[in-house]
């Protein structure tokens, strides 16, 4: 459980860490079409904040049908704020659990319908996993209009947060 739940607040420290050195980006370089998984800073922030948010409902044993737009992306201070909401949720909802979440298996829909059932453990070191796969490629795009993303190293973490243990 403590290795969980340092997980899940390191993959917040390092969102925010993106989150905020995006503000300092001009709003035509966060949509400025770029080769990667999605044309653009933003789509790609928006994914990751999406993927987050359906987690959390499936986590919950919500189907979620909506799939996500990259068009739809909303505005960088709005998703700022929608990852602090998510971000304490998942925490509480870890906390819930209390040491069992390697025993906890969850059960959710796919968009195929199809049911998939894994551990709470598990499922959380998935979206831990699929952040950083997408923060690499949000420093690679920084990289490319000429920014320097943050370090966001998890020892990084360890010397600035401590540790949960």
């Amino acid at each position: 459980m403590p290795l969980l739940l340092e997980q899940l607040q390191y993959n917040q420290w390092a969102m925010r860490k993106y989150v905020q050195s995006l503000h300092q980006l001009e709003s035509s370089k966060l949509t400025q079409s770029l080769n990667s998984s999605f044309s653009s800073i933003l789509e790609t922030l928006w994914h990751m904040l999406w993927v987050e948010e359906l987690w959390y409902e499936r986590w919950q044993g919500h189907h979620v049908q909506q799939r996500f737009d990259p068009k739809a992306a909303p505005l960088l201070n709005e998703m700022q704020q929608r990852f602090t909401e998510i971000h304490e949720k998942q925490i509480e909802f870890l906390q819930h659990f209390q040491g069992n979440a390697d025993l906890q298996k969850l059960s959710y829909l796919n968009f195929q319908n199809e049911k998939w059932e894994y551990t709470l453990s598990h499922l959380i070191q998935h979206l831990v996993f699929h952040s950083a796969y997408h923060r690499g490629q949000l420093a690679t795009l920084m990289r490319q209009i000429g920014s320097v993303p943050p370090a966001t190293d998890y020892l990084i973490y360890i010397d600035e947060c401590g540790t949960t243990k």
